[in-house]
């Protein structure tokens, strides 16, 4: 990976910044930015994200701690039920 293709994000923990693809720097700064409240799966969706389950991986796999679980949402005045909700809790 060339320094071109990567973006680096400041982390309020001991690692203060890591180097990530855009892709992954995007999600990474929306699970920042949303703090204990986590990001849903649909707003990932929203943000043109379609796999938001591959990026978590693969932001796990570089050593971010995220944690999922399942909450209902109302998007449209709909409810959804069982909707993944990410929470970012550190860095390896």
């Amino acid at each position: 990976m060339s320094k071109k293709d990567v973006v680096i994000v400041k982390l309020p923990h001991l690692k203060t910044e890591v180097e990530l693809p855009p892709e992954l720097a995007d999600v990474m700064e929306r699970l920042l930015s949303a703090g204990e409240y986590g990001v849903t799966a649909l707003d990932l969706i929203d943000a043109g994200h379609l796999a938001p389950n591959e990026r978590i991986s693969r932001l796990r796999k570089s050593g971010a701690i995220i944690v999922k679980e399942k909450i209902c949402v109302t998007c449209g005045g709909e409810e959804h039920h069982g909707v993944a909700n990410y929470v970012y809790k550190g860095w390896k």
